[in-house]
C-alpha cells in the first residue's frame, strides 16, 4: 500500500467560533447572522458538509459561525443546532 504524497493541509491562522441567529437568507448560501455575545452582524455561508449533506439553514435558526481573526464581518456556518439553545436577539 502506497502512501500519498498529499498532506491535509492544516490552516495556520487560528480561527474562533462564535453562537448566532440567522436574521436574514441571502441568494447562493449567504445569510446574515447576528453573534450573541457582541450583538454584531456577519454575512456567513454554508461550510462544504453542510452543503454536501444539505443541511437546511432558516430565518431563526441558531447557528455556529467560524471567523477569521483578519475580517471579522465574514464568517462560515459550520454547525446548525436542533433546537434553539440561543435567546431570540
Amino acid at each position: 500500500m502506497q502512501k500519498s504524497h498529499y498532506k491535509k493541509k492544516k490552516s495556520s491562522v487560528p480561527r474562533f467560533e462564535v453562537n448566532g441567529i440567522v436574521k436574514e437568507c441571502l441568494s447562493h448560501g449567504f445569510f446574515i447572522i447576528i453573534t450573541e455575545p457582541h450583538k454584531f452582524s456577519v454575512l456567513g455561508h454554508l461550510a462544504g458538509k453542510l452543503r454536501k449533506y444539505s443541511i437546511m439553514v432558516k430565518v431563526g435558526d441558531a447557528v455556529r459561525v467560524e471567523l477569521s481573526p483578519y475580517d471579522t464581518a465574514r464568517g462560515r456556518i459550520v454547525f446548525r443546532y436542533k433546537s434553539p439553545k440561543i435567546k431570540e436577539i
